[in-house]
This record gives structure tokens, C-alpha cells and sequence, in this order.
């Protein structure tokens, strides 16, 4: 490749291919500045030309399609953000060009080193999450904007995330096709990174959205905080090493002292397994997790042992400031409802005695035909969660008969049993049921089907009978 692109870039050196691209430090003649030069060449599709060197053909005829919408969806992307450049914290694509058979796209050459490499020069295995938080605002921030025009990175790894000598961090790696068109090759691709990517990136037809990046940011946080990996997805779909055991992820509260509750909490959702749990916005994430609330108090609050206790300090600092009469108020807003729900909550012994017993369709009527009402008091229905004005997660404890919410779930007991349904917001609902360490986990459609079917998935860790998968079920005759 020792001649010009489109005459005017220069190959310098090849940076890495992950099976779908390649990536090369380039010369910019033109303009006599250094840039990247990504190729697309998903190495399960094509070749070079032995006679040049250069021009990328298919080598299969029927391949061509396949090839053909991953051209069209790089150039979607690269004139996206073209249009929005430049991006803080993400290093800009400037633009594109299809030559030799394939696309080009051309990029920032990002200054600094990669975010490996920094937190050695540091000499620290893990920081707090408030630098982390910092560290990264610029790269979460551009995902948010990114993501609002339809841009999803979906192979955020530390590699790719580069530190300047101002400690301004960047993201690199966009102008890569994602969608439905690598979906047959990608296991043969190394673009996504194991340690950093969720589930649904694994398996055929998963579910693909800004939650992914989601993941990602909040699995690299982890790492920066707690000096430890996320566990890769399938040994946390495994349990970790023995069959049944619980998820392997640590809180992050449990390597870094420092990481105060409602973080702690906001740090594992956005780690969720399943990405129905997740946040779905990079704005929504770093508003769970920012210290703004706390920002005149930050210099005692790094130097406090105990965050969270801390948080209770000037908590109960400015109840004393705004008097009984706010106490007051504040406690009728914020407990009100979940002691009202807590109160009402006694009749779900029945319902969830029955659930659990029930086969597969009649569960399916009994959780699309639960009133309004009761499903405000025996389960979790988002779509009232907002004019209620109580966002917390309510669980059904089998042993003790109790709707509660984890933290007063008994979870030092030697059996563990509970239930938690949920409502969602896309007319579906999700059922999880723990009996002593083994779990199921059901997704029904609330909507019945003409023929009166219902559509439910189901998924099981621990020993079981039942089989896993999507089904449709109808009334027994």
C-alpha cells in the first residue's frame, strides 16, 4: 500500500484488525497531519487481489449482499458524524472515500496513550470513582450525543479509550459496521471485546442498543475503581465456576470502600446481565452515579472512611437546618408510598402461591389479567412507577409471606426463596422466582394472540425439568 489513497493519504504503519477492519496510522498530504485510516475488510467475507495487493473482492459470490450492506452502513455512519464533528471525548470521523473495492473512513489520530497504559504510569491500581467518573465524562458525554443520532459503538474497550497529558480521555473505534450484517461472521471477528461486552452481543439476534455502551463504560469504570474485570458474560451466566452458584460480580463497594450506596446500586444496574435492567441512556447513568448533591462537601467526603455514613451526616446535618416541619414533609413523600405499599401488599400470598404452581399458560393469564390495582401492590409496574413517585423493587418473600424490598429480603437464611414480577413499559412481563439456589426467569407477552396463545420465554439456572426457549402456549382442552 505504498502508494496514495484517493491521492492524498499515505499508509504509515498498520495499528490492529479485529476481523472486521484494519486499522492504520496514515499521512494526510494534503494537510501534513497524522490521522487513522480504518479499511473495512471483514475477513470472512474477502480477499486482495493477488495482482495488486490492493482491490478487496468477495470470495464468494454470495457474499456480495452481505458485503454490501456493511459498506452501507459504515458510510451511514461516518456522514452522521461527520455532520456532528467535532465530538467531545471521541475522536471524530472527517470522512470517507470508497476505493479499492471497500470504504475508508478517516478519523482523528487520538494524542496520548491508552487507558491501560496511563493507569500504569500512575502506579495505581485503582482510583476513586470520582476521578474515574471525571476521567471519563468527556467519552460519556459524546455517547450520549452520539447515541441520541443513532450511533452505537458497541466495542468500548480500554484500548480504545486514549489519555492525553492532560488527563482528557478519548474514544476511538467508531466506523465499523455492527447491525445485522455481521451477525453471521462476528464470531469469527474479534472486534467485540469479552471482558466489556454483554450478553445479547453473543447470541444470535440479541437485542442491540445504546445499553450495550452502557455496559461497557460501566464495566471499564469497575475495573478503574475496583482494580478487579467484570467476570466475562458467559461465567456470569454460568454462576461462575460451579453450576448454580450465584452471579460472580462483586460490588463494587466490597474493593472500594470509598463508593457510597446509591453508587454502588447505580454501578451493578448498569452491569446487569439482561438489558431490560439496565439503564438506557449514558445521561441516566451518570446521573445515578454523579456526587453533585455532595460537591461542596468533597474534599471530607474522600477523606471519610465511611461514605455512606458520611451521606448520612449531612443528611441528617440539613434536616436539623430545615426543622421538624420539613422533616416532616419529607417523610410523608419518600415513605409514604412504599409504607403504603408495603401495608397493602399482604394479599399476594395467594397470588404468588398460586403463580409458582401454575403451568405455563395458565401463569400467563393469571399475570395479563391482574388488575391495575393489585398490580400496584403485588408487583412492579413501571408504567406507574413515575406518578407514584416510588421507584423502589419489590420482592415477594415466600418464607417470611412478605412484600419487600431486597435489602429486607432474608438473605442469610440456609433457603433462600422469593418472587419479583415485573410490568413493563413494552406491554410485557418478567417473572423471577429463587428457591434455593436454583432460579427461572419468565418474559411474557401481556397481549394474548387471536388463537387466545400467549408468547413466553423462559431461562433456567440451577436443576430443573423444564426446557428453556420462546414458546407459545395455549389452553389446555
Amino acid at each position: 500500500m505504498a502508494n496514495l489513497l484517493t491521492d492524498r493519504y499515505r499508509i504509515e504503519k498498520m495499528i490492529g484488525a479485529n476481523g472486521l477492519s484494519i486499522t492504520y496510522e496514515a499521512l494526510d498530504t494534503e494537510e501534513n497531519r497524522r490521522i487513522l485510516l480504518r479499511e473495512l475488510y471483514p475477513a470472512a467475507l474477502v480477499e486482495r487481489d493477488k495482482t495488486d495487493g490492493l482491490t478487496i473482492r468477495c470470495v464468494r459470490k454470495s457474499s456480495e449482499p452481505r458485503f454490501r450492506l456493511m459498506k452501507e452502513h459504515v458510510i451511514k455512519e461516518a456522514e452522521t458524524m461527520i455532520g456532528l464533528y467535532p465530538i467531545t471525548g471521541v475522536a471524530g470521523i472527517l470522512s470517507y472515500f470508497e476505493e479499492n473495492g471497500t470504504v475508508y473512513t478517516v478519523a482523528d489520530l487520538p494524542q496520548g496513550i491508552p487507558l491501560p497504559e496511563y493507569m500504569k504510569k500512575l502506579h495505581m491500581p485503582k482510583i476513586l470513582l470520582h476521578d474515574a467518573f471525571k476521567m471519563l465524562m468527556p467519552v460519556i458525554d459524546g455517547l450520549e450525543l452520539l447515541h441520541a443520532h443513532g450511533v452505537v459503538h458497541g466495542r468500548i474497550d480500554p484500548e480504545l479509550i486514549f489519555m492525553d497529558e492532560r488527563g482528557q480521555a478519548v474514544l476511538t473505534g467508531f466506523g465499523e459496521p455492527m447491525e445485522d450484517a455481521t451477525a453471521e461472521i462476528f464470531q469469527d471477528a474479534t472486534a467485540r471485546s469479552v471482558d466489556y461486552a454483554p450478553v445479547e452481543q453473543f447470541i444470535e439476534g440479541g437485542h442491540y442498543d445504546t445499553s450495550v455502551d452502557v455496559y461497557a463504560i460501566a464495566a471499564v469504570l469497575y475495573e478503574l475503581v475496583c482494580g478487579k474485570k467484570v467476570p466475562t458474560f458467559y461465567e456470569r451466566l454460568g454462576g461462575g465456576k460451579d453450576e448454580g452458584q450465584e452471579d460472580p460480580l462483586v460490588e463494587p463497594k466490597i474493593y472500594n470502600g470509598k463508593i457510597m450506596d446509591y453508587q454502588n446500586r447505580a454501578m451493578l444496574k448498569a452491569l446487569s446481565i439482561y438489558y431490560f435492567d439496565r439503564y438506557t441512556s449514558m445521561h441516566e447513568f451518570g446521573e445515578a452515579i454523579s456526587e453533585k448533591e455532595f460537591a461542596d462537601d468533597y474534599r471530607i467526603l474522600v477523606q471519610h472512611k465511611k461514605p455512606a455514613g458520611f451521606v448520612a451526616r449531612v443528611r441528617y446535618n440539613r434536616l436539623l437546618r430545615w426543622g421538624f416541619a420539613l422533616c416532616l414533609v419529607f417523610f410523608l413523600v419518600f415513605f409514604g408510598p412504599r409504607l403504603f405499599r408495603i401495608g397493602t401488599g399482604f394479599g399476594a400470598g395467594a397470588f404468588y402461591e398460586k403463580l409458582i404452581a401454575s403451568r405455563d399458560y395458565e401463569m400467563c393469564r393469571l399475570v395479563a389479567d391482574l388488575s391495575e390495582g393489585k398490580r400496584a401492590r403485588y408487583a412492579n409496574d413501571y408504567n406507574r412507577m413515575k406518578e407514584d413517585g416510588d421507584h423502589s423493587i419489590y420482592y415477594y418473600d415466600i418464607l417470611s409471606d412478605r412484600f419487600v424490598t431486597y435489602d429486607h429480603l432474608d438473605l442469610s437464611a440456609d433457603y433462600v426463596r422469593y418472587a419479583k414480577l415485573d410490568y413493563r413499559l413494552n406491554n410485557t412481563a418478567i417473572l423471577d422466582v429463587v428457591i434455593d439456589g436454583n432460579s427461572a426467569h419468565y418474559v411474557i407477552d401481556l397481549k394474548p394472540y387471536k388463537d387466545g396463545s400467549f408468547k413466553i420465554t423462559k431461562s433456567f439456572t440451577g436443576e430443573t425439568d423444564e426446557k428453556a426457549g420462546t414458546y407459545y402456549v395455549t389452553k389446555e382442552p
